[in-house]
């Protein structure tokens, strides 16, 4: 079967091919019990990466929430946390960055800039039994 070829004339985008621009996918966390007090992921090498985006896949029987939030690090040793900007009046207020989940199930994605060398997650469950769970995945992408 030969391959099928392009016969538009119109303009196209150009673009690295599909496996150059998807580099690197990990599961940081399989689907487990977060625990009811924050515990790290696996962290994975970002390297050269421009962007990073994290997959959730929660799964919420009687629990209050899941809460997270990002790592990053130079040495995979010492870890620092992402933050929030926000600006008002001309003063920055900068705040601890957490993310809440508060619905019952569901898969949700979050796309950021590569920050530093190494990404971890910080997870953690508020309330119900370990039949809460959460499976947390990343990919590198280099557009």
């Amino acid at each position: 079967m030969a391959l099928a070829t392009p016969t538009s004339t119109a303009p196209t985008l150009v673009q690295r091919p599909l496996q150059v621009r998807n580099a690197h996918t990990h599961t940081l966390l399989a689907q487990s019990d977060p625990t009811t007090t924050y515990a790290a992921t696996d962290h994975m090498l970002c390297g050269w990466a421009e962007k990073i985006t994290v997959q959730f896949n929660f799964v919420k029987t009687d629990g209050t929430s899941f809460e997270w939030y990002y790592e990053w690090s130079s040495d995979a040793t010492t870890w620092y946390r992402s933050i929030n900007l926000s600006a008002s009046a001309g003063v920055n207020t900068v705040t601890a960055n957490n993310q809440t989940f508060v619905a019952a199930t569901a898969a949700l994605e979050d796309c950021m800039y590569v920050q530093d060398l190494y990404f971890r997650v910080k997870i953690q469950r508020t309330g119900g039994a370990v039949t809460n769970t959460v499976k947390v995945t990343a990919t590198l992408l280099a557009l």
